[in-house]
């Protein structure tokens, strides 16, 4: 049992060493969050500051969660200054997060944050020929240019590793049926490449 929990010690430790902190600012003056849209890692932590050089916001404003993962905790942070000063969430889930200033919604106060596993997560291979995929984001196909019209075998992943299709393709794929959020396509073969692209 101690080595259990010398174990689970070490492991807390070691990811809170590699942890990240993001941060979001808040700028009333126009109503934003900047910037609006950021890719972390799993157990990193994202914080939201005043815009530097303009002080604390004049305003109440919240960062309300709007759509996350299923298993996610959600927040609903109201801030007001100039006692708050800053807002901190370690997501637990890896997936899509949306939120909002629910004063300023209409106002198109809202982010996005995209929440990565690392341990499934790859980037983006390098290659000498690069494979660009196009729309990303996209609502039903994706086109891959570079592939010199060989057919290829690939599967695709969402970001928690889960393989959601696979098949042969030539130029292009067909996911208007993966629901919306981030996704990983693996080309496979002698070279294999990974590329990530949106579905609306």
């Amino acid at each position: 049992m101690k080595k259990v929990f010398i174990l689970l010690a070490f492991l807390s430790f070691a990811l809170h060493v590699k942890s990240t902190t993001h941060t979001v600012h808040v700028w009333d003056g126009y109503f934003q969050f900047l910037p609006n849209t950021i890719t972390i890692d799993l157990g990193d932590t994202i914080q939201w500051l005043p815009l530097p050089g303009t002080g604390a916001p004049m305003m109440v404003h919240t960062i309300t969660s709007d759509t996350i993962p299923a298993g996610a905790a959600g927040f609903d942070y109201t801030w007001q200054s100039p006692a708050d000063t800053f807002f901190r969430y370690v997501p637990t889930v890896a997936g899509i997060y949306e939120y909002v200033c629910t004063p300023h919604e209409s106002y198109n106060m809202v982010g996005t944050f995209t929440v990565v596993d690392p341990s499934v997560f790859v980037e983006e291979s390098a290659t000498l020929e690069p494979i660009q995929i196009f729309p990303n984001p996209a609502k039903s196909k994706i086109h891959l240019n570079g592939l010199n019209a060989r057919s290829q075998s690939y599967t695709i992943h969402s970001l928690t590793g889960q393989r959601v299709d696979s098949g042969t393709i030539l130029n292009e794929v067909d996911v208007s049926h993966l629901v919306r959020g981030t996704y990983i396509i693996e080309l496979l073969g002698e070279k294999p490449k990974r590329i990530k692209f949106q579905k609306l």
